[in-house]
C-alpha cells in the first residue's frame, strides 16, 4: 500500500538528516551548482564561460609566467574588484628576500605565531623541517580553533615548504642562492623545570657544543665515519657559536636573500645548521630573564632584519607577484577549475 505524506511532513523527516552531514558533503552540490551556473552563464552579473577543451595539463610547480598570467586574467573576473585589489596591493608588498625557517619547532602555538608575524611583516617564504617531530599548522590539517586564532590565519597566504630533513632544506636554500643566518640558542642548562625551559629561547648562556649532529637520524649510524662526521659537525658548530654576533651588528646587503633559522624551543638550531650557516646571531638581553619564548625572539629578529632597510618591500618580481596572485585566485575562487578548465587550462594537482 502506498502512503503519500504532505511534502511538509517530508520536509520535518529530511532536515534533521541533513544536518547531520558532513558541511563538505553539504557544500559539494551547492558548489557544483554554482560551477554549472557560472558555465552557462546564468548568474546574473557573472562573465559569461564558453566551454572548451583543455589545452594544455599543467601542475603548479611547472606552470610557467605566462600560465599564471593567464590565471590571474580568467579568475579575476570572477571576485569582487574591491577584493581583487586588496590581494594585488598585498602581492604587491612581499618582500621577497626574507626567508623564515623553521626547525623542529614543538610547540604549534610558537609556530604559528611565528607564522602571523611573518606574515604581518610581508615576508612570504616560509621553510618549515620536521626532521624530529611533526608540526600541527592549521593549513596542513584539521586545525584546533585556538591554534587558528593565534595565526589569524596566517598560513592561507604564505607560501609554506616542508622538509624531513635538514640537509634539504639546507639544500634548497644554497640552490636559490641564499645567504642563511642561524640564531645562537644553545641548549639550555637543566634548573629543575623542564616545563618552563621548554618553552623559552635562551639566549645569553655559553654554548658547550652538547646537542650534536643527529637530526632525527640523519647522521645516524655507530661506525666510525659516522662517528668522525658527528664530532666534525659538533666542532665545526661550536666555532660558529663562538663567532656569533648581535642581530643589529649583522650588515645585510641590499638585494640579496637572507633566511635566518630558528630551532626547537630547547635544543636551538641543530649542529648541521650551525655548521653550514653563513652566520650566526643572537638578541642581547640586559636583565636577570635570559630566554625570550621563541615566537617573541622570531619577531625581535624580524624587525631588526627588516628595519635595516636591505628588504624593502614591494621587492617581488612581476612573475613573482603573478604566480602569487594566480595562486591566491586559485584557492580562492569558487568552482575555480571548473572555469579554468573551460578557458583551456587545467592543473592535474590541485
Amino acid at each position: 500500500m502506498l502512503f503519500l505524506l504532505p511534502l511538509t511532513s517530508v520536509v520535518m523527516l529530511v532536515r534533521p538528516l541533513a544536518r547531520r552531514l558532513p558541511a563538505q558533503q553539504r557544500a559539494a552540490p551547492a558548489a557544483a551548482a554554482v560551477a554549472a551556473r557560472l558555465l552557462t552563464g546564468q548568474i546574473r552579473g557573472s562573465p559569461r564561460v564558453v566551454a572548451s577543451e583543455p589545452a594544455e595539463r599543467l601542475t603548479l610547480d611547472s606552470a610557467t609566467p605566462a600560465d599564471w598570467a593567464r590565471v590571474v586574467e580568467i579568475l579575476s573576473p570572477f571576485m569582487k574588484d574591491n577584493r581583487v585589489a586588496k590581494l594585488e596591493k598585498v602581492a604587491g608588498e612581499r618582500r621577497g628576500g626574507l626567508h623564515v625557517v623553521l626547525e623542529n619547532v614543538h610547540d604549534p602555538y610558537n609556530a604559528a605565531a611565528v607564522l602571523r608575524t611573518a606574515e604581518g611583516l610581508g615576508l612570504q617564504h616560509v621553510h618549515v623541517i620536521e626532521s624530529v617531530g611533526h608540526c600541527d599548522f592549521p593549513s596542513f590539517s584539521t586545525p584546533r580553533r585556538s591554534i587558528d586564532n593565534v595565526a589569524m590565519g596566517a598560513s592561507r597566504w604564505l607560501s609554506l615548504r616542508r622538509y624531513s630533513r635538514t640537509n634539504d632544506c639546507l639544500e634548497a636554500l644554497r640552490a636559490e642562492g641564499v645567504r642563511i643566518y642561524a640564531s645562537d640558542c644553545p641548549p639550555a642548562e637543566s634548573d629543575g623545570d623542564d616545563a618552563h625551559a621548554e618553552a623559552a629561547w635562551h639566549t645569553n648562556r655559553p654554548w658547550r657544543g652538547g646537542e650534536g649532529g643527529k637530526e632525527g637520524g640523519e647522521e645516524g649510524g655507530s661506525d666510525g665515519r659516522s662517528d668522525s662526521r658527528s664530532a666534525e659537525i659538533k666542532r665545526g658548530a661550536a666555532a660558529a657559536h663562538a663567532q656569533a654576533r648581535p642581530i643589529r651588528d649583522i650588515s645585510f646587503a641590499p638585494g640579496e636573500t637572507v633566511a635566518l633559522v630558528f630551532g626547537n624551543e630547547r635544543r636551538g638550531v641543530s649542529a648541521q645548521f650551525a655548521e653550514k650557516a653563513d652566520g650566526m646571531f643572537y638578541l642581547p638581553m640586559s636583565g636577570f630573564t635570559q630566554s625570550f619564548n621563541i615566537s617573541v625572539a622570531a619577531a625581535m629578529a624580524l624587525h631588526a632584519a627588516v628595519s635595516s632597510g636591505a628588504f624593502p618591500d614591494g621587492s617581488l618580481t612581476d612573475d613573482e607577484r603573478n604566480e602569487l596572485l594566480g595562486r591566491w585566485l586559485l584557492r580562492d575562487v569558487k568552482a575555480a577549475r571548473p572555469i579554468l578548465r573551460s578557458r583551456g587550462v587545467e592543473f592535474v594537482d590541485y
